[in-house]
């Protein structure tokens, strides 16, 4: 395990460079640069300002400068948000999209898996019809429609909760459900589809053969490798949503991370789009790791088959 590990950090550091190397070629390929909107600014203001970020440098120079700054975990200064760095915009408004994203894919678990569960014990039945029905609307269905749909009914028609804002659990109602829609469809469908694959194998009949009970058997034996899809797509969702959502910190005002990875773009702020891109690549290889461990608890014959090989 600890060599696995190992490997594992070792490629992370491999794929976080790639991805440090491709962004930072690309970004730059892209023509204009942080200051061309400032038609105002003077030219020789421009220039200082360029060279207080050494954006006069040559680019394999700027390259080589950040890739030492990041060494240092040093993401460098924001170019539009004077006095503000990379981590401090991270240390800031990641927490709240990480909370939002944990409300929901709390959400999306509690209700998702027991939805895939009746309707998978109760196939062709209306509860499984009525599952997969709110399944595909909730796939179907973008999160800036259901957004606005709850503003309306919840925050303009029956007044029960707050508009926009941050900070009170009723603040967080609406942002949680909008942004679940998708992922509680998604795991409701995956759940369904894994459970009635499982309940179809050999020893789901020798266990119901030995008398236990059919909740002991779908809670203790089908459900557990039931489950191992959803933890392979919960890894890279989990990452997704917890480091914002755009549409969904936009309609309710939100102010998380989502909104930098779309306003740096349009402002070519250099730095923040890699540190944005670097942030979300090490959360996700970090939750792929996670997802390859779980493995292991969830269906021990994974390592016991690798040491079979081995050996």
């Amino acid at each position: 395990m600890p060599r696995y590990i190992a490997g594992r950090l070792i490629a992370a550091f491999v794929v976080l460079w790639l991805v440090v190397s491709v962004t930072f070629f690309l970004m730059h390929a892209i023509p204009g640069g942080p200051y061309d909107r400032e038609r105002k600014i003077p030219e020789n203001v421009r220039a200082n300002v360029e060279k207080r970020y050494h954006l006069d440098e040559p680019l394999w120079k700027q390259y080589g400068n950040y890739l030492g700054n990041l060494l240092r975990f040093d993401l460098g200064p924001s170019l539009k948000n004077e006095g503000r760095t990379v981590n401090d915009l991270i240390a800031e408004f990641f927490p709240r999209s990480a909370l939002l994203g944990a409300l929901a894919i709390v959400l999306a678990l509690g209700v998702g898996v027991p939805a895939g569960v009746i309707s998978a014990l109760r196939r062709n039945r209306w509860q499984d019809h009525a599952v997969m029905f709110a399944a595909i609307v909730g796939v179907s269905v973008p999160s800036f429609i259901l957004g606005t749909l709850l503003l309306y009914v919840f925050a303009l028609k029956l007044r029960w909760l707050p508009a926009a804002g941050w900070g009170s659990w009723r603040e967080m109602v609406m942002p949680a459900i909008a942004l679940s829609s998708f992922v509680l469809a998604y795991i409701a469908r995956l759940t369904r589809i894994s459970l009635l694959d499982v309940l179809g194998e050999d020893y789901i009949r020798t266990a119901r053969a030995k008398g236990l009970t059919r909740s002991r058997v779908v809670v203790f034996h089908a459900l557990r490798n039931a489950l191992i899809p959803l933890v392979t797509y919960l890894g890279p969702q989990i990452a997704a949503v917890f480091t914002g959502s755009f549409v969904v910190e936009h309609i309710f005002a939100i102010p998380g991370l989502g909104r930098f990875f779309v306003t740096s773009i349009y402002d070519r702020d250099y730095t923040v789009i890699l540190g944005l891109a670097v942030f979300y690549a090490a959360f996700l290889l970090l939750m792929n790791l996670i997802v390859d461990l779980l493995y292991v608890l969830l269906d021990p014959r994974i390592t016991l088959e690798k040491e079979k090989v081995a050996a």
